[in-house]
């Protein structure tokens, strides 16, 4: 990891556990560091612990910090979320994801993608700029699936939705929050088949949470998901979030 990402421009502190680490880091003038990158198991200690140390101290709450992990299961997804982990990036992966995850998250990409997500801290459009681009020289499809929510639950049904919707996702998809009822589901590499694929995967994952909801007291929840695709339905990422803004309707 240190190689790849001195490779590509990156200065890397390497610690070699939570202990030494937090010395190290208080140490370091405040804003010198950008991003924490860690494991979760080493001997004797726990990653996640270490992460809710960096969150209740003022010096270094708002750094990053990015978890390198084997698949975890949902409910410890759950847990790193609440400790305050920004990005998560399970093994195994090769280098150009760990610099794609970087550079979102070094870009103020707020990738939530495993847990309740929160409100984006990017421009969307920047992204999309991006991958369309990448899209474009590899000759191959970008889709985007829009969720709209609305639901008279408090706003409890938007991160309910979002942690389903991790079970079915790759490690290059990307799932964030648009304010507060929106859902996009951004799937490098996919064409419009591949994205009706997951357009049912939401739907399935919505019909369950309406139906707890409604057997736990019989509480509304409306979905809407529209999806396109680029470049065969749209030439750019503010045309291709219009088109699946326009098509995001309930289900037929």
């Amino acid at each position: 990891m240190r190689i790849v990402l001195e490779a590509a421009g990156h200065s890397v502190t390497e610690v070699s556990s939570p202990q030494e680490a937090l010395p190290v880091l208080r140490s370091l003038p405040r804003g010198s560091i950008k991003l924490v990158m860690t494991e979760l198991q080493f001997p004797g200690e726990d990653g996640v612990a270490f992460v809710e140390a960096m969150r209740s101290d003022l010096g270094l709450k708002e750094i990053p910090v990015m978890v390198v992990t084997p698949q975890p299961p949902r409910h410890q997804v759950i847990d790193l979320v609440s400790a305050g982990v920004s990005t998560i990036v399970t093994k195994p992966f090769g280098g150009e994801v760990l610099l794609r995850r970087v550079t979102e998250t070094l870009s103020d990409v707020n990738l939530l993608t495993q847990g309740e997500g929160s409100l984006v801290s990017w421009h969307i459009e920047d992204y999309l700029r991006r991958e369309l681009k990448r899209t474009e020289r590899s000759s191959s499809h970008f889709s985007l699936v829009l969720v709209q929510v609305m639901e008279k639950m408090g706003g409890q049904a938007v991160p309910l939705l979002m942690r389903g919707l991790v079970r079915h996702m790759r490690e290059t998809d990307v799932l964030v929050r648009l304010g507060e009822d929106q859902v996009v589901v951004l799937l490098p590499d996919t064409d419009a088949i591949g994205a009706a694929v997951v357009e049912g995967r939401i739907w399935q994952t919505a019909r369950g949470i309406m139906s707890e909801q409604a057997a736990s007291g019989g509480i509304s929840v409306d979905v809407r998901v529209g999806t396109a695709t680029y470049p065969t339905e749209a030439g750019d990422g503010e045309t291709l979030m219009a088109m699946a803004q326009e098509r995001a309707t309930p289900e037929r």
